[in-house]
């Protein structure tokens, strides 16, 4: 078995930039409830509930970055680099089948999914088409979590950290124009933030894969992107999937009691 020695961060300098990430998430996902009210509050009202729904959805996702991380982790703890290389690979293609099946469902499903999230009707014609959009996305934050996770794993956790700055001012500078009609563009609304997460996240998912070619000396060949690995596979979810579930049953719960508010109209919502 190939052994690597690895050297032992500080605990601090590893979580710091974690707790950052989830702040910063925080931060953005209320500076964009308050732009959206700006158009109205029925924009504000859509957007809230049906970014919760994706909110959802990016949990799944991270069932995949947390199974990879946490078996990574083992192997890096035990020297074999080779094994932790492998692990990584096999995420990829499961981050990909998983984010092409969600996207599927919210994109086909989308008047479905805002009836079983009690939307009231006059949200709809806003929510639909941004959470079609908001299907494509879904495919390249799948990477993009799934990538940030097996950095993180092998502790570079500023990197991931510059790469969740980027991406979110990213999505501001592309989704604002869009959304209020700045510099002569067209005033999309919700569509136009969709596009602008689109776009960061294009910009996020071809850097992340140069932190991999360049921190872990990993290059994702094609088939890494689509071939399952049933050995891997099995290996990360039998290791990961356990505390995974617990943050999607959270996660779960909230977004339905969300659903309760919604049946109390825009206003309460």
């Amino acid at each position: 078995m190939p052994h690597l020695s690895i050297a032992r961060p500080r605990l601090f300098a590893i979580s710091w930039p974690i707790y950052a990430e989830h702040l910063l998430l925080a931060i953005v996902g209320l500076l964009f409830v308050a732009l959206t009210s700006r158009i109205s509050d029925a924009t504000a009202a859509a957007f809230g509930l049906t970014n919760q729904l994706m909110g959802f959805f990016l949990f799944l996702f991270r069932i995949v970055g947390i199974c990879a991380s946490v078996v990574i982790t083992q192997y890096l703890g035990a020297g074999d680099r080779r094994g932790a290389t492998r692990i990584a690979r096999s995420s990829l293609a499961a981050a990909s089948w998983m984010g092409v099946a969600l996207a599927l469902v919210v994109a086909g499903g989308a008047d479905a999914l805002l009836s079983l999230l009690k939307l009231p009707e006059e949200l709809r014609p806003q929510a639909r088409p941004y959470l079609v959009i908001l299907g494509l996305v879904l495919i390249v934050d799948s990477l993009n979590t799934t990538l940030a996770s097996v950095l993180r794993a092998y502790t570079f956790t500023r990197d991931t950290l510059s790469l969740m700055v980027l991406i979110h001012a990213l999505s501001l500078v592309f989704g604002l124009p869009l959304m209020y009609g700045w510099l002569g563009l067209p005033q999309l609304g919700l569509v136009g933030i969709g596009i602008g997460f689109l776009l960061s996240r294009l910009a996020g998912l071809t850097l992340s894969v140069r932190f991999w070619r360049i921190r872990l000396n990993i290059r994702p060949r094609a088939s890494d992107w689509w071939w399952l690995h049933p050995k891997p596979l099995l290996e990360m979810m039998r290791i990961g999937l356990p505390g995974a579930g617990e943050n999607v049953a959270y996660r779960t719960a909230f977004t339905w009691n969300l659903t309760f508010i919604a049946t109390m109209g825009t206003a309460a919502l």
